[in-house]
C-alpha cells in the first residue's frame, strides 16, 4: 500500500515538476531510484527502514513515466499517436524482461536479493539513455547544431 500511495504522489508531483524541468526530473528520479533500490538491497533484512526505502521507490520509481511519455509526443512529430504508445508498451516490455531476468537472480546463488540486485543495476542502466537525450536537448548542444 505504501509503494502504491507513493507512486499516485510520485505522479502528481513528477509530472508537476516535468511540465517545466523534464530532464532534471528524469535524472533525479532515476537517481533517487537507484539510491533507493541500493538501500533496500543493504537494509533488506530491517522493516523500518525496508518499508520506508520502498515507499520511497513508489514516489520516484514511476514518476517519470508521464514525463518519458510527453517527450515522446514531443519527438513524434506526424505521428503523436504512436508516439503515445510506445513509452507504454515499453515500459510493459521491460517490466516483462525485468520479471523474467529477477526471477532467474531468485534462483541463482544471489537468492531473496537477487531481483533487488536486478533492479537496482536496471536503476543504473537507465543514466544512460537519459544522459544521451539531455545531451542532444541541451541549448550548448542545439546551438552547435545550428551554427553547422
Amino acid at each position: 500500500m505504501a509503494f502504491g500511495v507513493g507512486a499516485l504522489l510520485g505522479n502528481i508531483i513528477g509530472g508537476r515538476l516535468g511540465d517545466t524541468r523534464p530532464f532534471t526530473t528524469t535524472f533525479t528520479t532515476a537517481g533517487v531510484t537507484v539510491l533507493a533500490s541500493a538501500g533496500i538491497l543493504l537494509f533488506s533484512r530491517h522493516p523500518i527502514p525496508l518499508v520506508a526505502l520502498f515507499t520511497l521507490l513508489g514516489l520516484v520509481g514511476l514518476s517519470a513515466n508521464p514525463i518519458l511519455v510527453s517527450l515522446a509526443v514531443r519527438y513524434g512529430g506526424a505521428a503523436p499517436t504512436l508516439a503515445t504508445a510506445m513509452p507504454t508498451s515499453i515500459f510493459n516490455l521491460g517490466t516483462a524482461i525485468g520479471t523474467g531476468i529477477s526471477g532467474i537472480a531468485l534462483e541463482s546463488s544471489l537468492g531473496a536479493i537477487g531481483p533487488t540486485v536486478v533492479g537496482t543495476i536496471g536503476a543504473v542502466l537507465i543514466l544512460a539513455p537519459l544522459g544521451l537525450l539531455a545531451f542532444l536537448e541541451s541549448p550548448r548542444h542545439q546551438v552547435a547544431l545550428e551554427q553547422r
